[in-house]
């Protein structure tokens, strides 16, 4: 199903404004708790990254 389907006539624009707004708030919402999840490392084995994690071995030298 698209949005032209689901969509009402004469009602497109505004069908494609929500959808663009939701897809906005959702990426804004999973970037700021990737924020916080980086902000506390230490939690989860899977929040750790390697420049970001106290408990990661250093980078190996070449």
């Amino acid at each position: 199903m698209t949005t032209d389907a689901l969509t009402p006539t004469g009602r497109t624009s505004e069908a494609y404004a929500w959808l663009i707004l939701a897809i906005g708030a959702g990426q804004a919402a999973g970037a700021a708790f990737a924020v916080l999840l980086l902000a506390h490392p230490g939690h989860a084995p899977a929040e750790c990254g390697r420049r970001h994690c106290p408990r990661a071995a250093p980078p190996a030298r070449a």
